[in-house]
């Protein structure tokens, strides 16, 4: 670490989380004020087929824009890297962040949904808080496949009457959320490990001690005095559901023939595809998407299979962030 980036790091704040030093996110937050008004804007929930249209209208929106950073340039910004958060596309979503740093009030509302993963402030948290933290961003080009060791952290968050220190790191053999009691009473926080996108968690622990539900906000009791507490996520690998490297421009086959989201009949999620279907046929993309079920001829166009209720959300994140490298590579 070069000593100018030491000192950066150590001007920091310590309610604003420590990134990665060489990130482009860490340098963002250097620069931010923490005492901003936090400037929030209405969610898009993947979830919800708005949501998807709303993620869109965003979208077309940047390509509209100047190239010079606007107010509607970076409130475009903010409202997809809400949405990529939702989906857990966290490099995505930093990308998002750093694109706004020029408005503080947005910047200082997000932030705190990467690190601790809360919505809102989290100038003093609950007793029993959900914690949802997003991977640290990366420093340089990551390659597929490849792990990036690195680590983000909140020197002292308030939960309760307690100070805890919360950091997650990124190991080459899988995910770590450490919690250490700092000051004050006992205090519990429930938090989720953050998936890495290439990798699925073939066990989960907690003080090294196997946990029986994956997945899962656990459980985490802090002691005044009692060491420091590991959750642990163990990297196995994933089946690729899409390829790993995506060309920069949309496949000639999609824009002739479009996309065919095949579905199980009665599936309770159809509303959902068919809000995701319209939404597609509009700008920027405006490429056909038709649904089918299975069962059914296959109509022409590019197959994506969502078959399996279970692995329906990480599909959908894998096809939004296959979409926001055509449109925004």
């Amino acid at each position: 670490m070069s000593p100018a980036a030491l000192l950066l790091l150590l001007a920091l704040p310590s309610d604003l989380p420590r990134l990665p030093v060489g990130s482009e996110a860490e340098r963002a937050v250097a620069l931010l004020d923490p005492s901003a008004p936090l400037r929030r804007l209405e969610a898009l929930d993947p979830a919800r087929p708005e949501g998807w249209s709303g993620w869109l209208e965003a979208l077309g929106a940047l390509g509209a824009l100047p190239a010079e950073p606007s107010e509607a340039g970076r409130a475009a910004h903010a409202r997809l890297c809400d949405f990529a958060l939702r989906q857990q596309r966290y490099e995505r979503a930093w990308s998002h962040l750093v694109a706004i740093r020029g408005e503080p009030g947005l910047f200082a509302g997000l932030l705190p949904r990467f690190l601790p993963g809360v919505e809102g402030a989290a100038s003093r948290l609950a007793d029993g808080v959900t914690l949802r933290p997003a991977l640290p961003p990366l420093t340089g080009q990551g390659l597929p496949g490849r792990v990036e060791r690195r680590e983000m952290r909140l020197d002292e968050l308030a939960i309760g009457a307690a100070r805890v220190r919360l950091a997650v790191r990124v190991e080459y053999e899988g995910v770590l959320v450490e919690l250490t009691h700092l000051a004050g009473p006992r205090c519990s926080v429930r938090v989720e490990i953050p998936p890495d996108p290439d990798y699925a968690f073939g066990q989960e622990y907690l003080d090294w001690y196997p946990l029986e539900q994956l997945g899962a906000a656990q459980l985490v009791e802090l002691e005044p005095g009692s060491d420091t507490r590991t959750l642990y996520g163990r990297f196995e690998p994933r089946a690729q559901d899409f390829p790993r490297r995506l060309p920069t421009a949309l496949p000639q086959l999609v824009r002739d023939e479009g996309l065919a989201l095949e579905l199980l009949p009665g599936d309770p999620s159809r509303g959902l595809f068919e809000g995701l279907a319209a939404a597609l046929g509009r700008a920027p993309l405006s490429i056909d998407a038709c649904l089918f079920e299975r069962g059914q001829a296959r109509p022409g166009g590019i197959h994506i299979d969502f078959t399996q209720p279970a692995s329906q959300p990480r599909r959908l994140a894998l096809l939004a962030e296959a979409i926001e490298t055509f449109v925004r590579p």
